[in-house]
């Protein structure tokens, strides 16, 4: 007699459920992984639409529109050096969004693992590391998941 074969356990149904929906949870339990050019959640960086109000004060940066972006800002500008597979950056994003929300200082992100040069060109070794810049010029970098205070301090230091 010959074993009945095994059965392979269905995934639920997902009917109903956005994609955007299923991926976000799939991000926050870190169970999908970057890829080359691609966001954490497999969609091509370009293709990601962030909410509005998310959307004025964060702009996302690669090796192409960095120099450009930096050129043409006024004043103090936060630039966060992350990568998806990263937890503490996952930690301060949303601390580095509010604090871009109520100071008007921009947030500017830059992908690691997309745009290693520009990590490499600014010294990045760990990450989180948030860069101050000020008339393209670095003026202060934070390094790791601090509190908000920490940042709010740096801001203050070098605001107008």
């Amino acid at each position: 007699m010959t074993p009945a074969p095994a059965r392979v356990p269905q995934a639920p149904s997902t009917q109903g459920v956005s994609r955007r929906s299923l991926l976000s949870g799939a991000l926050t339990l870190g169970l999908l992984a970057a890829l080359p050019g691609q966001n954490g959640a497999g969609i091509p960086a370009e293709r990601v639409v962030l909410p509005r109000a998310e959307a004025e004060m964060t702009q996302a940066l690669n090796e192409q529109t960095f120099d450009e972006a930096i050129a043409a800002s006024d004043g103090l500008v936060m630039v966060d050096f992350w990568a998806a597979w990263c937890g503490p950056c996952r930690i301060v994003a949303p601390i580095l969004e509010e604090i871009a929300d109520s100071t008007g200082v921009p947030l500017m992100k830059v992908n690691i693992d997309e745009n290693s040069a520009l990590a490499a060109r600014y010294g990045i070794r760990s990450i989180p590391t948030i860069l101050f810049v000020k008339d393209g010029e670095v003026v202060d970098r934070v390094i790791g998941a601090m509190p908000k205070a920490a940042f709010q301090k740096v801001i203050d230091t070098h605001a107008d």
